[in-house]
């Protein structure tokens, strides 16, 4: 008999623990725990928070690099980055910088970096700062675009659609055009702003703006990446 006792406090000891022990620790509500995740503090975002790839282009007398850019991290990150040209005795040659103001998270964006003053032989590096605090909101998530192109001759026109699909007004967006030649090498990069003075340089919820690219120079150009560029208006 004692050893029955035994046998049954020890299970009912086990039964507790199994029933109260996971008080605290993951649970049978996946968005309970999705939430708990998102509410750990997250730490300031790094290069390993973002996939990050880099096309060069190199004409003998200027030398262009396009980083595109995956957000990876769990907030809006505020992007810049900065680049120096130096010689082979250390004297700079050029400098460039660019800015992404807001890129959501699993958005990609591009920034561009363009050195001039035959930095074909120069050492180029840059630098990346991310700010999780940046001062505006991403207005991509929220807008959808349409594009097409039309060559004639030695011009090529992209005309591109863009609508604002939320529920605030997106301003200053701007469309950028990565080019590249049939090998997937990079030529050049333009862009255009999708918005004008008249409208006060934003895209109303509902409204579709049209705009067009005109490329001349590179306008043998095989195919072409496009990046939406906005920010949410206040």
């Amino acid at each position: 008999m004692k050893r029955f006792l035994c046998i049954l406090l020890a299970l009912t000891l086990v039964g507790s623990l199994l029933l109260f022990g996971g008080c605290g620790k993951k649970t049978n509500d996946p968005a309970s725990d999705a939430a708990k995740i998102a509410d750990e503090p997250q730490g300031p975002p790094t290069d390993d928070d973002f996939d990050i790839q880099v096309v060069e282009s190199d004409d003998g007398y200027a030398v262009r690099k396009v980083l595109i850019i995956t957000n990876n991290y769990p907030s809006t990150v505020g992007i810049e980055a900065s680049g120096v040209a130096k010689d082979a005795s250390g004297a700079e040659l050029d400098t460039s910088d660019d800015e992404i103001r807001a890129l959501a998270p699993g958005r990609t964006g591009m920034i561009s970096l363009y050195f001039t003053g035959g930095v074909s032989d120069a050492e180029i590096t840059y630098e990346m700062e991310y700010n999780a605090e940046p001062e505006y909101e991403d207005a991509t998530p929220n807008l959808t675009y349409t594009d097409k192109v039309e060559k004639d001759g030695n011009k090529a026109t992209v005309t591109v659609d863009v609508t604002n699909n939320g529920d605030a007004p997106a301003e200053f967006v701007t469309a950028h055009l990565v080019l590249f030649d049939a090998d997937g090498a990079l030529m050049t990069m333009t862009d255009n702003q999708v918005y004008t003075k008249a409208n006060d340089y934003k895209i109303q919820p509902g409204e579709t703006v049209s705009n067009s690219i005109e490329i001349t120079v590179y306008s043998d150009f095989d195919h072409y990446d496009l990046y939406l560029e906005g920010v949410v208006s206040e």
